[in-house]
């Protein structure tokens, strides 16, 4: 079993909610992304060129973002605001416990207006 998660000075626990299996994950995980992602798009209306940029992520059990960068050449600014999204999306939800794994290394198509 995973060590039990560090409470924060509230008392509350840190990091996203608990999932029951690795399908709940996945899908409250690019749920949570999704959602980010059209309220950054929403408020980008201005802008016209719009352009994918697929951001590879870690998060821990917890659903804390412990690194984020783009996979792909993209201008420094678009993978910024693109690694701005995902970090606006988390946490994410808590690895559940029938996955061993420590820690994820994930991807996700991050869409912005340039």
């Amino acid at each position: 079993a995973p060590p039990a998660p560090e409470a924060s000075a509230s008392g509350a626990e840190p990091g996203g909610d608990y999932t029951r299996n690795r399908a709940e994950y996945f899908a409250r995980l690019t749920a949570q992304l999704k959602a980010t992602n059209q309220r950054a798009l929403a408020e980008a209306v201005k802008a016209t060129p719009r352009m994918t940029v697929r951001m590879k992520f870690v998060v821990d059990r917890r659903g804390a973002v412990l690194d984020i960068y783009a996979s792909e050449a993209v201008p420094a600014e678009a993978a910024r605001r693109a690694a701005d999204i995902v970090r606006a999306a988390a946490p994410f939800p808590r690895i559940p416990e029938v996955m061993i794994q420590p820690r994820l290394e994930l991807s996700y198509p991050v869409e912005i207006y340039r």
